[in-house]
């Protein structure tokens, strides 16, 4: 199961368990041999509601990345913090300096090889008719700033 939650059972069940005994090695590992890391979230809008009010992409862009960069600064919050993690200061150190200061980036061009592996990897295990273009999988905009 790839799910961003544990599933019942886990911790107490001694057959649910982590796939990889050192998840964080192995996904650090995958990182850096592909330039991948997984996808959160996907924002779609209809494309009737899109073609009935175009503005709504530029502005839903906006602020999804305004929400982000408050996320970003809160995790960066260090005078006072503002989760209960003795080690957050080391650990969003040690994510920045793997992943990059924006590692969960919204946009076409952040996300391009993540989509295109996922399409590439989709058609390859018969889920896909062919492999998909970036492009494709998003919502054509003026700039191509938001996913689909």
């Amino acid at each position: 199961m790839y799910a961003a939650g544990e599933p019942a059972g886990f911790g107490t069940l001694p057959q649910v368990g982590r796939l990889f005994k050192d998840f964080k090695a192995a996904e650090v590992a995958y990182y850096q041999a592909t330039g991948i890391f997984p996808i959160m979230h996907v924002i779609a809008v209809r494309r009737s509601l899109y073609s009935e009010h175009p503005w709504i992409a530029r502005s839903l862009t906006k602020a999804f990345g305004a929400a982000l960069d408050v996320a970003y600064a809160d995790l960066a919050q260090r005078n006072a913090l503002k989760v209960m993690l003795p080690w957050l200061a080391a650990h969003l150190d040690e994510t920045i300096s793997v992943l990059g200061p924006r590692y969960w980036d919204y946009g076409l061009e952040a996300n391009r090889q993540v989509l295109e592996t996922f399409a590439r990897y989709s058609h390859e295990q018969g889920l896909a008719s062919r492999p998909r273009q970036a492009q494709e999988i998003v919502l054509a905009a003026a700039d191509d700033s938001f996913v689909l």
